[in-house]
């Protein structure tokens, strides 16, 4: 995320957002039998925060996509569609995309499997 922005922003913006990013902790609190305890955050954008989602738009903003597929992203989820007559090129637009896609996630980006699914809608002719 630093990366990203430090490419995409002035120096002092970069500094602002890094300090903003960096050394976050929570305080645990166990009423029961009384734990406090003080953990760090390894995520770096705050959950819930005003500027998670301008953040994440820029984090995710070089995702490939390619011509024959589009990109339906909505927060955190991803569609990628692809429309042909045949359904073998349509796959193959996907797959390729995919691929792209699994590469680009060296930005850390886990992707949930178990959320993903492939849907074919076929024409019979």
């Amino acid at each position: 995320m630093l990366y990203k922005i430090k490419l995409n922003f002035p120096y002092n913006h970069y500094n602002f957002l890094r300090a903003y990013l960096s050394n976050r902790h929570c305080l645990v609190i166990k009423y029961g039998s009384a734990v406090i305890k003080l953990n760090k955050i390894q995520a770096k954008v705050p959950q819930g925060s005003v500027l998670g989602p301008v953040l994440y738009l820029l984090y995710t903003a070089d995702i490939p996509s390619q011509s024959g597929t589009i990109l339906g992203i909505f927060a955190d989820d991803t569609a990628i569609l692809a429309s042909h007559q045949d359904c073998v090129l349509a796959s193959r637009s996907l797959q390729s995309n995919l691929n792209d896609i699994g590469e680009w996630c060296k930005w850390r980006i886990k992707v949930n499997e178990v959320k993903s699914i492939q849907v074919y809608f076929c024409q019979q002719m």
